[in-house]
């Protein structure tokens, strides 16, 4: 029995869900001085949309986002927005 409200099959190929692909972006900042500057950066890229971790390392000035759907752009303008420079931004 088909669920309510789903188009009965007919046969032949049934169409793939669209599914996004999780990407690594990695950026590289100036301006973190503290404990504090990690945890602030760390809660503004976790509240973006489509971002499933992230980590901010002080002493490497590095911030790891794991995400999906989420663009390159967005990301760094977040980073911006809490007061920080980029240097430079890897996504792969």
């Amino acid at each position: 029995m088909e669920p309510r409200g789903a188009p009965p099959y007919t046969g032949g190929t049934l169409p793939l869900r669209q599914t996004m692909t999780t990407q690594k972006t990695v950026l590289s900042i100036d301006g973190m001085t503290c404990g504090h500057c990690v945890k602030g950066l760390e809660q503004a890229l976790a509240a973006l949309p489509g971002v499933k971790k992230v980590t901010v390392e002080l002493a490497t000035g590095a911030a790891t986002v794991v995400h999906e759907g989420t663009q390159e752009a967005t990301i760094t303008q977040a980073v911006v927005d809490e007061g920080y420079d980029v240097r430079s931004v890897l996504t792969r």
